[in-house]
């Protein structure tokens, strides 16, 4: 993963900027998932109305992943990352976990 942009994501997440939602990137009521929050610094311009980012509604898109030099076994970790915060794990506990595991 890019560093720089890891540690921009690891700051927003733990920041109060960003409400957290779940089962979508972004909300229509601006609440984001973790992964949300990473589309958001990668490529902030790329949001529809409907909390879509290039096109995806639950996943970065490829270019997103691309643009953050993500490995395949860390796109598996971000599959891992969004059931977190489904789940319930705070911004805070799984920023701790991208700062060890990616």
């Amino acid at each position: 993963m890019n560093q720089t942009i890891k540690t921009q994501w690891l700051q927003a997440l733990r920041s109060d900027e960003y409400e957290q939602g779940i089962e979508l990137l972004r909300s229509t009521e601006q609440r984001f998932c973790c992964l949300g929050v990473l589309c958001d610094i990668v490529a902030p311009m790329e949001w529809d109305l409907f909390g879509s980012h290039r096109g995806n509604e639950i996943f970065p898109s490829n270019d997103t992943i691309i643009e953050a030099e993500f490995t395949q076994q860390e796109v598996d970790i971000l599959w891992e990352l969004s059931g977190d915060n489904d789940g319930g794990d705070s911004f805070a506990t799984i920023a701790n976990r991208i700062e060890t595991e990616l």
